[in-house]
């Protein structure tokens, strides 16, 4: 997925650039696979890989990758590789960063004043409503619609219904909004409705600081279920 990347330079105005990200739960990574004509500049997700990488960069020629850390709320550089060759002998590199940004090289900018890489996360280039299944149709209490922004929503199917008719149980499926401090509204009304029947409801994940939202999970919760079983998920890939 393309997202705009921003690279902070030391007394200088930040970089801004698109960027395919990708997500990697592997030990070894095919770098190629993703690197191509179509997506020139790729950012390696490596937070879920296991505590060393290996990059397979064969076939690579004239591309650098830049290292970097979490530190906070930040990325940190902490530091970069030569340049690859094809015609060398550079197929697999270890790493140990969060991070890896493949670019091509050479560089239009100084590698020694790299400071820090964030995503400049955008509502306007989400991709999951669309990949969902056409057959979720959605509802949202009038009392919380201002909770929900529904410009952006608006490829969901989503009705505006009573408070009443929220928490019945229908063809519609209750959508909440889910972000670090919590669920609004609140879902013990429906998860008390479980233990008499199935429900099923949809929460999306939201940024609480940006309003971002980079994520739905599609839930069943029955009268056997010690808890609600996750039964579709559809998320961008969120830094």
């Amino acid at each position: 997925m393309l997202q705009v990347v921003q690279i902070s330079l030391k007394n200088k105005d930040p970089l801004k650039f698109k960027a395919s990200v990708v997500s990697i739960s592997q030990t070894l990574v095919p770098v190629v696979k993703y690197v191509n004509q179509e997506n020139p500049i790729v950012l390696f997700n490596c937070q879920d890989s296991p505590s060393i990488s290996l990059l397979d960069v064969s076939a690579l020629n004239n591309y650098v990758a830049l290292y970097f850390d979490k530190d906070g709320e930040r990325f940190i550089y902490r530091g970069a590789s030569s340049p690859f060759d094809e015609n060398e002998n550079n197929s697999l590199v270890q790493s140990h960063y969060k991070l890896v940004l493949f670019i091509p090289y050479p560089l239009d900018f100084n590698i020694m004043e790299i400071k820090s890489i964030n995503i400049a996360y955008s509502n306007a280039t989400l991709n999951w409503p669309n990949a969902l299944d056409s057959n979720y149709h959605f509802k949202i209490p009038l009392a919380s619609v201002k909770n929900y922004n529904l410009e952006v929503l608006n490829p969901l199917k989503i009705q505006t219904v009573s408070n009443e008719e929220f928490l019945k149980i229908d063809d519609l499926l209750p959508l909440f909004m889910e972000t670090v401090h919590g669920i609004n509204p609140s879902l013990n009304s429906l998860h008390f409705l479980a233990k008499e029947k199935c429900v099923k409801y949809a929460t999306i994940q939201k940024s609480y600081l940006s309003g971002y939202y980079h994520g739905i999970t599609i839930y069943e919760y029955g009268q056997n279920d010690s808890s609600p079983r996750i039964i579709d998920k559809k998320n961008e890939t969120y830094i």
